[in-house]
């Protein structure tokens, strides 16, 4: 296996987007376009949302969060993001679109690499080794 260049490593980096996913809302009588959570914004939100004993959680402004990064179409706002929440959507209809960005991130719904996603990218570094 070649070991990519920094300027190798780059230039594809800058080749790559998230991929993204339109999933249907019957709820709201439409869909919207997801994409995942970059490892960037995972780490951003977690910061913003995990507790200074590394403990607490504040679960509530993290689906929010994830809701501004990764609805793409349409764009959240955060307070349109809490609208959401407050609004006459079912719990059911946001916990979809959450689930649905977090399959695609490869995360749980705390944020944190699912153990799915862990496996599935050990197994993929072993085929190529």
């Amino acid at each position: 296996m070649k070991v990519l260049t920094k300027e190798e490593l780059l230039a594809r980096l800058a080749e790559k987007s998230l991929p993204t996913k339109t999933i249907d809302v019957p709820e709201l009588g439409g869909a919207v376009v997801i994409r995942p959570l970059s490892k960037k914004a995972q780490m951003d939100i977690r910061r913003q949302t995990v507790g200074q004993d590394g403990e607490a959680f504040n679960n509530d402004l993290y689906e929010q969060l994830l809701l501004v990064e990764c609805v793409i179409e349409p764009k959240l706002t955060l307070a349109e993001a809490l609208h959401l929440f407050s609004a006459g959507l079912t719990a059911r209809a946001v916990e979809n679109i959450l689930q649905e960005i977090n399959d695609l991130s490869g995360i749980t719904a705390r944020g944190e690499t699912s153990q799915e996603a862990a496996t599935a990218a050990e197994q993929e570094f072993r085929q190529e080794s």
